[in-house]
């Protein structure tokens, strides 16, 4: 479903690392969330439309902004494209 979507939306007022907008960037795939904690640490990068999850008329805004710009999409996705993401296997060469 993900390779297939436009976009992804993933607001959430606690996450501990966020790893559905770690997999839609993987994927090369814009996503709209929140912009804090870890969230925010990984949409700095590039690829995601960040906005308070503590504010609905922003996450509607943006979700609307998302969802009808497909300039905004195509210049996100690039972004996401060219991140230099980790790969699980990163992660295990790094804890061994």
């Amino acid at each position: 479903l993900l390779q297939r979507s436009h976009a992804t939306v993933f607001v959430s007022q606690a996450e501990g690392y966020g790893l559905p907008i770690a997999e839609s960037l993987w994927l090369g795939r814009p996503c709209l969330c929140s912009d804090h904690g870890s969230m925010a640490e990984i949409a700095e990068g590039g690829g995601c439309l960040a906005v308070p999850a503590s504010d609905p008329a922003a996450i509607e805004a943006g979700f609307e902004r998302l969802a009808s710009d497909p300039a905004l999409r195509r210049r996100l996705a690039a972004e996401a494209r060219g991140r230099p993401l980790r790969r699980w296997r990163d992660y295990a060469d790094a804890l061994l």
